[in-house]
């Protein structure tokens, strides 16, 4: 069906399916598969000219059956939706999206993170940095609703997107002692609000003192400039995507649909405030669990990545393991 906003039954039986916690299956048609969405020109394709909007949509979906004459119709239709080129734009997502993350369209007109800017990194292409330390972001849950989160960076390059569910406190940081333990990241920056503080108590009692406690809700650095710490990581996130440099995250709706989702707003002494997961499930959103756990690979900045590696963690129990 044409989705018709969000919260709705519709917006949240497919959720669900895309979490895998359906008996339904998710499954997106995007219109350009449609062959009767195309429009031709006499001149020849290399004779007209794509803005630069138009020959990105191209790039990141040529490869699934997008051609220039799918663009072509796709100019005119925005036209006909609405003289102002914004405003045909986001009508056309809706009615005819490419993703399911611009079919439910969000109500907050100007989120934080666009998603230009998200599409280009999950379609770029970036070699990791022999000398880029590994940082490991980790948003814990547990429950049905909520998902625990796992994502690893190097540098300028996000990968490895793990999503778990009714995993408890001892299960989780048995999970990310493996991981320690194989991977040796520098760092493992967890969410300590809630259930993650027992999980970071866990992991440094065994003696792996990579694991920092991260508490999003404190005071941030820069206090002149953002309301808390949350708003701080999300800016150097969203610094981190839209530079001019390229950056690389996992080709997936769910990271995408999460980064896009939240709103903002700016305190009457100018202080940046992210909306919160309790506001943004109030709007019948999911919550950005995968974001929050790329967020937290920011903690000590958008430029960590770039150092030289130096593992500086020492399990008490294996001491002599490493070298």
């Amino acid at each position: 069906s044409t989705a018709n906003g969000i919260g709705n039954f519709f917006h949240s039986s497919w959720v669900s399916a895309e979490q895998g916690i359906s008996n339904f299956q998710a499954i997106f048609v995007p219109w350009y598969w449609q062959p009767e969405y195309r429009a031709f020109y006499s001149q020849t394709a290399d004779e007209i000219h794509l803005s630069e909007e138009e020959h990105a949509l191209l790039l990141a979906y040529q490869d699934n059956g997008m051609s220039r004459e799918h663009i072509y119709w796709r100019r005119f239709k925005i036209g006909q939706f609405n003289s102002d080129h914004d405003i045909g734009v986001k009508l056309f997502n809706q009615e005819y999206p490419c993703s399911a993350n611009d079919a439910f369209l969000n109500p907050v007109d100007d989120t934080f993170i666009n998603s230009s800017h998200v599409l280009r990194a999950r379609k770029a292409n970036v070699d990791v940095s022999p000398t880029s330390p590994l940082i490991i972001g980790v948003d814990p849950a547990i429950g049905d609703n909520d998902r625990c989160a796992i994502i690893k960076r190097k540098g300028r390059v996000a990968y490895d997107i793990e999503v778990l569910r009714n995993y408890n406190t001892m299960e989780l940081a048995g999970k990310l002692k493996v991981m320690i333990e194989r991977e040796r990241p520098t760092k493992v920056f967890i969410d300590c609000i809630g259930i993650g503080a027992g999980v970071v108590d866990r992991l440094r009692e065994m003696g792996f003192e990579c694991v920092e406690g991260v508490n999003v809700a404190r005071t941030a650095n820069n206090k002149e400039t953002f309301a808390n710490l949350r708003a701080e990581l999300w800016h150097e996130m969203r610094d981190w995507l839209t530079g001019e440099l390229p950056v690389q995250i996992p080709d997936r709706d769910d990271l995408h649909a999460d980064l896009c989702s939240l709103g903002y707003k700016h305190r009457s002494n100018g202080q940046l405030l992210i909306e919160s997961k309790i506001d943004l499930k109030a709007r019948g959103m999911p919550s950005c669990d995968l974001a929050d756990a790329l967020m937290l690979t920011f903690t000590l900045g958008k430029d960590a990545g770039t150092t030289q590696y130096q593992p500086i963690f020492m399990p008490k129990a294996h001491a002599g393991m490493f070298t």
